[in-house]
């Protein structure tokens, strides 16, 4: 809210600028592009006013590095001081409703090396056919998601925070997604965190995933996509890795036990962690990536000298083991 009317002169240093220098980004109004999973489109929601028509609102979320034009010696991002929208190829007057803007900060970061044992960092191809979008699903704004809608994992309850008037508040709960297209075979995406954490002091790691086809329901089979964890002080030299295959969702379903399927889930007890750790000393493979498959198809990896005491890094992330390219996304929880 403002007391002033709308104006080019946003910094009133009464002087006019005729430097360009901004990111640009362009989304596409046209009716064929108004598809969850293209044109930054994540969701979708119809909504019928009491007494009204039913409409459709969609929300969209735009990488901030996904620019599409860099005009100017703009450098980077550290100095952001206004935004300007506009819109342009209209035949006719259109009546345009936009409900709000946010900015959504993501401690999650995007990991844009080749995830193998080598023990080097090889940057992904820039003319790479993948494309990859990580964002955050949660109750409140994908609870009527399509194809399948966000549901919290079993067992788990939404916290309460108790407001001003003695009223108790559920919290909104949210997991980690990643949309991941044309995921060649063998390659992976992924996304890490940084941190200092002493994992001795807790007895498992717990993590649920939910994994849908994006091109049509059943196109992607289980089994076809792995999810990889890995922690340790880096993600090439040294860290534990674990891989688990993945059961599909399919498309229409609605309870938490289908959408977060019992196959999926990780709970990683530390000690599996150390186990293999003594075997990989008494083998004598010290220098080489050691692996263990269990029998339910879990891969337990282990490269280098992790310690649980100090770990730096956190990544999570998809593999496509069929021979086709795949199209996915996966939650995280």
């Amino acid at each position: 809210f403002t007391l002033y009317p709308d104006q080019e002169e946003f910094n009133r240093d009464n002087t006019l600028n005729e430097l360009e220098e901004y990111f640009q980004y362009k989304v596409e109004l046209r009716n064929s592009e108004f598809q969850v999973g293209r044109n930054f489109i994540t969701d979708e929601r119809s909504i019928t006013p009491s007494g009204g028509m039913a409409e459709k609102w969609y929300l969209f979320r735009i990488p901030v590095a996904d620019y599409q034009l860099k005009v100017g010696a703009i450098p980077d991002f550290k100095s952001i001081r206004f935004i300007r929208m506009y819109l342009h190829g209209f035949e006719d007057s259109v009546i345009l409703r936009f409900a709000k803007l946010e900015l959504i900060r993501n401690t999650w970061r995007r990991f844009n090396y080749e995830l193998d044992t080598t023990g080097t960092y090889a940057p992904i191809p820039a003319n790479t056919a993948t494309t990859f979008n990580q964002l955050a699903v949660n109750v409140e704004e994908n609870s009527g998601r399509t194809p399948v809608q966000y549901k919290t994992p079993p067992g788990v309850v939404r916290q309460q925070q108790l407001s001003n008037n003695n009223v108790n508040l559920l919290l909104n709960e949210q997991s980690l997604s990643m949309q991941v297209c044309n995921l060649a075979q063998f390659e992976s995406r992924g996304v890490f965190k940084t941190m200092n954490l002493d994992l001795r002091q807790y007895g498992k790691v717990e993590l649920y995933v939910h994994a849908e086809s994006v091109n049509s329901s059943g196109d992607v089979k289980d089994n076809e996509l792995y999810t990889i964890i890995r922690l340790g002080a880096d993600l090439i030299n040294n860290f534990y890795e674990v891989k688990i295959p993945l059961k599909m969702t399919a498309w229409g379903a609605s309870d938490a036990a289908s959408i977060w399927p019992a196959e999926n889930e990780m709970a990683l007890a530390i000690t599996r962690l150390t186990q293999l750790k003594v075997q990989r000393n008494n083998s004598g493979n010290v220098g080489t990536f050691f692996r263990q498959t269990d029998s339910d198809g879990k891969e337990y990896g282990i490269l280098g000298n992790p310690n649980l005491g100090e770990v730096r890094i956190f990544f999570l992330g998809v593999e496509n083991r069929r021979a086709t390219p795949a199209c996915t996304e996966v939650w995280f929880n």
